[in-house]
């Protein structure tokens, strides 16, 4: 037993050190981006402040996720409970359990509450993960600088955009330091495919700024260069990722790479104020610019989907048409 707890609590000590070094990377890395996020003295103070800095922006993120679902609360009790309604209802005697004349009870009802807390997660974790960075970060350093470590940060808007920085660079510095340390197979494909996103994603960036004139990266160090992709990748993966079929061969890749151009387009007015910017001029480089990241995210796409199918339970088998009539000839389905 004890044996099991110490195991359980060293794989949750090791994933939050993990999501720690993560975040005091990005902290790091917004503070080498950012204009007037300043990290000063000696190497073990700095490493001490972001340190301090991510803690608070985690534990802010921890406050706002216990927020949100306190929040609901309710409205989650209230579709578990419509589901398992429905799971147990006595079809035969009641072919229409959600037929009723009270509206809050019927299944359109529950689908429709189900599809808004959906929706309302999605917006509460992107929020959480820039807003409330930017509030992390912005109360970290004042705890920091009261306790004596050499950092600061001038003005709202620089506040703002170094959180922001931040959350586009911790999923991958986090997925980095916990791959060597994942316990299964699952978690550490998890981290992996995480890593090969941003490398898709800053590859793309990288790519369209050598091939297209009007896609600039401002004059730096290489490695200030690639750090400004990497944050620019980082954040247009914290917009939300989904699937698209439609009937007409190519419409749905045409769909997405619009989606990623808009939210490209997004992401660049907050690039273009890092030091150094990064700059695209025009409609046709913006597109061509996502085009390009979405064309070299297809293997990790193809990976996702091969897993989904590899979950989905087997097909049945096709029904045979003379299973119950001896009379006729035997079909290859029948034993």
């Amino acid at each position: 037993m004890s044996r099991g707890v110490g195991a359980r609590g060293g794989v949750v000590l090791l994933a939050y050190g993990g999501l720690l070094g993560g975040t005091a990377v990005g902290v790091w890395g917004a503070a080498l981006l950012v204009a007037g996020f300043r990290l000063e003295g000696a190497y073990g103070q700095r490493i001490g402040a972001v340190l301090v800095v991510g803690a608070v922006i985690l534990a802010v993120g921890e406050v706002a996720d216990r927020l949100f679902a306190l929040l609901t609360r309710g409205p989650r009790r209230r579709v578990r409970d419509g589901w398992r309604r429905l799971l147990e209802a006595d079809f035969d005697d009641d072919p229409f359990p959600y037929d009723t004349s009270d509206t809050s009870d019927t299944f359109g009802a529950g689908l429709g509450r189900l599809m808004t807390l959906g929706f309302a997660g999605l917006v509460w974790g992107l929020v959480r993960d820039t807003a409330g960075t930017a509030l992390g970060l912005w109360a970290g350093v004042r705890l920091a600088a009261a306790v004596g470590l050499p950092v600061t940060v001038t003005g709202f808007w620089t506040t703002a955009l170094a959180g922001v920085v931040a959350a586009g660079l911790r999923p991958v510095a986090a997925a980095v330091l916990r791959t060597p340390f994942s316990f299964s197979r699952r978690a550490a494909r998890a981290n992996v495919l995480t890593v090969f996103w941003y490398a898709a994603n800053t590859a793309g960036l990288a790519l369209a700024a050598f091939a297209l004139d009007a896609v600039a990266v401002a004059p730096a160090p290489a490695a200030r260069q690639a750090l400004l992709l990497a944050a620019v990748a980082g954040l247009v993966l914290l917009a939300p990722r989904f699937t698209l079929r439609l009937p007409l061969p190519g419409a749905a890749s045409v769909v997405l790479i619009a989606v990623r151009a808009l939210v490209l387009w997004a992401v660049l007015q907050a690039a273009e104020l890092l030091h150094p910017g990064l700059r695209i001029a025009g409609f046709w480089p913006l597109v061509a610019t996502a085009a390009l990241m979405w064309a070299l995210e297809w293997p990790m796409r193809l990976s996702e989907a091969r897993a989904e199918a590899a979950r989905q339970p087997p097909a049945p088998p096709p029904v045979d048409p003379f299973a119950h009539h001896p009379p006729f000839p035997h079909s290859p389905w029948m034993p």
